[in-house]
């Protein structure tokens, strides 16, 4: 199963290192850094970066 695991740099929420702790589990998973990217989906960054990641995967499908 392919995964791909968005994470802003400025998530106060989830520190980056649990993305590496994720990729321990999803091996392969590509990994999108949203640069000064929150936590939220109301977040403009989050949200075009989570519009274009679902656009490639429906592209892709």
């Amino acid at each position: 199963m392919k995964a791909t695991l968005l994470h802003g740099t400025h998530d106060w929420i989830c520190p980056a290192a649990n993305v590496h702790l994720l990729q321990r589990f999803l091996p392969g998973a590509d990994v999108h850094w949203v640069p000064g990217g929150t936590h939220t989906p109301s977040d403009p960054l989050i949200l075009a970066a989570l519009t274009q990641t679902m656009a490639q995967l429906s592209d892709a499908s």
